[in-house]
């Protein structure tokens, strides 16, 4: 838990507030109280946003709201339980993980006409890209995970300025 305190006395109540808590206090100095809070948008607010497109996607399948929740929570517990025991290179797995091209771009041709969704696939795959290759994802599997994951988007962006 992060704490800022302009006294020692506060400071102290606020440590021993947080421990009480069952917390692990820690010092937030003001300078960087507002990357902390981005921190903890990240890991809370965008979560639910993307359990959000998770369940939208299954609802564009024929899955009621209950039935994808159902489906997806266990998984995401699972993987922050990974990421808690083991960090987020220990814990990634999937496709761009193994370095599965073929993986990859078939989900990028299913949500090809969901452009929102190919963009946030896109954006999100880039990131566990570089997460896969600090885990040891070899080079050249990395490259071609890259290239599918870009793909197209350098001729889409044509088309719109032509």
């Amino acid at each position: 838990m992060g704490i800022d305190a302009n006294t020692v006395p506060l400071r102290r109540r606020l440590e021993r507030l947080a421990r009480d808590l069952g917390a692990k206090p820690r010092s937030v100095a003001e300078t960087e109280r507002v990357i902390y809070h981005a921190a903890a948008v990240f890991a809370s607010n965008y979560l639910v946003a993307l359990a959000g497109v998770a369940v939208e996607m299954l609802e564009s399948i024929g899955w009621s709201e209950g039935d994808a929740i159902a489906g997806l929570v266990p998984l995401m517990e699972g993987a922050l339980v990974e990421v808690a025991r083991r960090g987020p290179v220990g814990a990634l797995t999937g496709p761009i993980r193994r370095g599965d091209v073929e993986t990859v771009a078939r989900h990028l041709e299913a949500l090809a006409g969901r452009r929102r969704m190919a963009d946030l696939y896109r954006m999100l795959g880039a990131i566990a890209l570089e997460i896969a290759t600090k885990a040891g994802l070899e080079p050249v599997a990395a490259g071609r995970v890259k290239r599918a994951l870009t793909r197209n988007v350098a001729a889409t962006r044509r088309r719109r300025q032509g």
